[in-house]
């Protein structure tokens, strides 16, 4: 085991006992506790992380923290072989938790707002895939793979293993997800889609869709947002929106991205 004060660093890429860390950050410091070999982490430019924060990296992990990432409270948990990426720009107004458990990947694409209260969950070998330029809300929760194990009582077999089905979650670029909102394994939120408060999402949904409802469903097609003031949201929505962002909503999008 070997504990890295980052303030002490003389150099950005480091070898130390078998892991690799690259640390271009001055705006804060932490501690990085190496448990295991073989693991990987990168802490970009302009990086803010929690006070007083710890990160514990055993076996095999790959963490990486691209520039002007901005994490305030909460914890990160990393286990065995599990894989983060958190891209520019990325903004946690008040992490909660988020914990990868074996074997298990997620990736936050850049630009995108999270608010307090957000608690990501991705269990052993499942993945999760946030976009770009989304806008999630307080108390969410994300919860991509089960926590404990399901037995058939009639056959004593595992009926939940993630070997056999392993468990995504997909949230589409520029997405909106309102507030206390539950977003669950095999859940795909396409592309310029808003849920809306409270909302339970588990199953697949198009692009540029309004979503509702314990569970979800759709209450409105063909829609787009923005994140502006209702006297200039028309102005933006015509001349700064990409058009990706505000397409017809596409019955056959689910099936299209998982053929890709």
């Amino acid at each position: 085991m070997v504990t890295v004060n980052t303030a002490e660093l003389t150099t950005e890429d480091n070898q130390l006992e078998g892991n690799r860390l690259i640390y271009k950050n001055r705006k804060c410091h932490c501690k990085i506790v190496f448990k295991g070999t073989g693991s990987s982490v990168e802490i970009g430019e302009n990086v803010t992380l929690p006070n007083n924060c710890i990160l514990t990296i055993p076996n095999n992990c790959t963490v990486r923290i691209s520039d002007n990432v901005s994490i305030v409270g909460g914890y990160m948990l990393f286990s065995d072989n599990c894989e983060l990426f958190i891209d520019k720009n990325v903004r946690f107004r008040g992490l909660k938790r988020l914990r990868l458990f074996r074997y298990a990947e997620a990736f936050i694409g850049a630009n995108t707002t999270i608010g307090g209260g957000i608690a990501l969950d991705v269990h052993s070998y499942c993945k999760l895939a946030v976009g770009k330029d989304c806008l999630l809300s307080w108390d969410i929760e994300i919860l991509c793979g089960d926590g404990h194990q399901i037995i058939d009582v009639r056959e004593g077999k595992l009926i939940n293993s993630p070997l056999d089905n392993p468990e995504t979650v997909v949230i589409g670029d520029h997405v909106w997800i309102g507030g206390e909102c539950c977003i669950m394994t095999g859940a795909l939120i396409g592309t310029g889609s808003v849920v809306g408060y409270k909302s339970t999402v588990n199953k697949k949904f198009p692009n540029n869709v309004v979503l509702a409802g314990i569970p979800a469903r759709i209450v409105r097609e063909d829609a787009a947002w923005v994140s502006r003031e209702w006297s200039d949201a028309e102005e933006y929505y015509h001349t700064k929106l990409p058009a990706e962002y505000k397409q017809l909503t596409d019955p056959g999008y689910a099936e299209k991205l998982a053929s890709e």
